[in-house]
């Protein structure tokens, strides 16, 4: 809970390895402050980061979001037996297409890179957020990135892209993949 706006907040931290830190603390201030730019209604707020004296961690704040991801919504839906409705379904992808389509035309051109039914969340009033924004960026100069995490996520990559740097495209096809989950 932030104290100060009280608002429930998520408290991050990414560690970077020496070697790399030191190599991309430029690029990692850019990297986040491009993050602190982005304002979209279906995008996760990225309040505040900071990154320590030593450059070794980047502690970053972004809105907590109070309903869980998709993920979390379809295994509930499934349990229950209950189908999601196709107006229900069509509201989400159109809120997921407005935040990758701002993502994709702004200044910056953010490529997401790792959309997933687990960085697709809801709040309480049923708008659709998409989080988790540039993680492959941040990736790259990390201490450690599971190798399982990576193979999960290898299932939301186009084949063709898997080689390659991201691109908008690559976006579209995961956004295709959580369609149809």
């Amino acid at each position: 809970m932030d104290t100060e706006e009280g608002v429930e907040v998520v408290w991050n931290e990414v560690n970077f390895s020496e070697r790399k830190a030191s190599a991309k603390g430029d690029y990692m201030k850019k990297v986040f402050d491009n993050l602190a730019a982005l304002k979209h209604a279906n995008i996760v707020k990225f309040y505040e980061y900071w990154i320590t004296d030593n450059h070794q961690r980047v502690v970053f704040i972004t809105e907590y979001m109070t309903s869980g991801s998709l993920k979390q919504f379809i295994k509930k839906a499934q349990k229950n037996k209950k189908p999601v409705g196709k107006k229900m379904w069509a509201r989400w992808c159109r809120h997921i297409l407005y935040a990758l389509s701002y993502l994709h035309e702004s200044d910056l051109e953010i490529v997401h890179g790792n959309l997933t039914c687990d960085t697709i969340f809801f709040q309480h009033n049923g708008l659709i957020k998409i989080g988790c924004v540039a993680p492959d960026t941040i990736s790259k100069h990390v201490k450690t990135v599971s190798d399982s995490a990576a193979a999960r996520k290898s299932y939301y990559i186009a084949p063709e892209f898997c080689q390659q740097s991201l691109v908008t495209q690559s976006d579209i096809y995961a956004f295709g993949v959580c369609a149809l989950e």
